[in-house]
């Protein structure tokens, strides 16, 4: 009898295989650990299929296989049913034996994908079903057959959305009605074909949203993108028309431009020209690719401040999505809390949140959403043992300025006390010596410190 091992590669997995090797993958762990006749690896892309399988064959000595798997849209699950099957008989056909004892690895990245193999294992193959994480190791998953059809009504299994199949959903909470619409509209714009800009506050994860978009569309080209803030003007023009540019590269799949609002105007008129014309000078052939853009604030602002060109904007925004901030939907708060700490403990062990620290949490507004909640919740990790105190949470929050204005606000008036709070200080440094004091402030000499305590009133002797 020949053991199996059968898995899907997700996105983590390729990370794992790429240069930074950063995180780690659950096919390389548990091949590892375990023994198998065969490792038969599944994947719809033959570029990173053929990829992973030659990293994890140098890692490895068990023999392994790949297999591309042709689907056309991953969210189909009778598609994805048959041609996964058809994978499996392959696989059979290959290994030429009489018994085969199978065992499915889950963590793909489509929730569909898992759905079917589940599926499989308890009608077609009585495979053993298997997930692995960092704090758990290797885990049989032990499910009812008696809760499963028969294979040939997969077909009326209830639909998986678009965001369901959507790798790191859990950066996109829609617990609250809010995010509700906007998985909604979301929803809508995976299944056309037409450009998207996504705006809100940094941190909200427009990014992800995009990804989701994406997956949950019929296209099968990769996911592109470009930061248009890290590029200098004369960089931009390159990296999208350029020989081999990202629109080039994003063939047959999405181009994200992530601030679209720090696109050079040059630039701006080059891609609403390809938006345009469905082509662009430097790419002979028609423009294959679908757009998306993210930008900080409101929609309106982007034109009415001049940070995106007008032409371009209608352009893009045929679907317009806005990703309200953390703190304008509380409903999400406790839940995105409770999915970090689970990776959190995969991570670096069993942590907890204190009903103080909790209340803490849950009651900041959070100016860097998602992003800053996060990072805060995993610095306290690492200054705990088991139990984050609200203690921790409070080393590790980092204030920005408060630009909130209060009922009549007299900006002169509060530079005039930042001001007063400098000089005294100088002053205090220097034993009332003004000649250092005015060099310590970078003001011309001791005559205009002595002409700026006059005016706000600093006490020192005065000439």
């Amino acid at each position: 009898m020949a053991s199996v091992l059968v898995a899907w590669i997700n996105d983590r997995d390729l990370e794992a295989s790429g240069p930074s090797g950063m995180v780690e993958s659950r096919i390389l762990k548990v091949v590892a650990d375990e023994f198998y006749a065969q490792v038969y690896l599944l994947s719809a892309s033959k570029k990173a299929g053929r990829s992973f399988k030659k990293w994890l064959g140098a890692l490895v000595t068990t023999p392994v296989e790949f297999e591309r798997v042709k689907v056309n849209n991953p969210l189909d699950y009778a598609e994805v049913w048959e041609t996964t099957l058809q994978a499996l008989a392959d696989c059979k056909q290959r290994l030429d034996e009489d018994e085969i004892e199978w065992s499915f690895l889950l963590g793909a990245d489509s929730a569909v994908m898992d759905a079917v193999m589940i599926h499989a294992a308890n009608t077609e193959l009585s495979a053993e079903l298997l997930q692995w994480s960092k704090a758990d190791g290797l885990q049989v998953i032990d499910v009812a057959r008696d809760r499963f059809p028969l294979a040939q009504n997969a077909e009326s299994a209830p639909p998986v959305t678009a965001f369901q199949a959507a790798a790191n959903l859990d950066v996109i909470e829609h617990h609250s009605p809010q995010m509700d619409a906007v998985h909604a509209h979301a929803q809508r714009l995976a299944a056309l074909d037409v450009p998207v800009l996504l705006t809100g506050e940094s941190g909200t994860g427009r990014e992800m949203l995009a990804r989701a978009i994406h997956k949950g569309s019929k296209r099968r080209g990769p996911f592109v993108a470009m930061d248009c803030e890290a590029l200098e003007p004369d960089e931009q023009a390159e990296a999208l028309f350029g020989a081999g540019g990202l629109i080039a590269q994003a063939k047959g799949g999405t181009l994200l431009l992530d601030a679209l609002d720090h696109l050079a105007p040059s630039v701006q008129a080059l891609l609403h020209r390809a938006i345009r014309d469905g082509r662009a000078a430097s790419v002979r052939e028609p423009l294959d690719v679908r757009i998306m853009a993210t930008a900080t604030g409101h929609p309106g602002t982007l034109l009415s401040e001049g940070r995106v060109r007008e032409d371009l904007f209608h352009a893009i925004a045929i679907g317009m999505i806005h990703v309200p901030p953390l703190r304008d939907r509380p409903a999400d708060v406790g839940p995105f809390i409770d999915r970090v700490l689970q990776r959190i403990n995969d991570e670096m062990g069993p942590r907890e949140l204190s009903p103080e620290a909790r209340e803490l949490v849950a009651n900041r507004p959070w100016l860097g959403n998602h992003r800053e909640l996060e990072a805060t919740l995993r610095r306290a990790a690492v200054l705990a043992e088991k139990v984050i105190e609200q203690h921790h949470i409070q080393q590790c929050v980092f204030e920005g300025p408060s630009w909130e204005l209060p009922p009549d606000f007299d900006v002169q008036a509060a530079l005039d006390d930042v001001a007063r709070g400098y000089l005294r200080r100088a002053m205090q440094l220097h034993d009332g010596n003004k000649t250092q004091a005015a060099k310590a402030l970078g003001l011309n000499n001791y005559q205009t410190l002595t002409n700026w305590m006059r005016r706000l009133g600093v006490e020192g002797p005065v000439d």
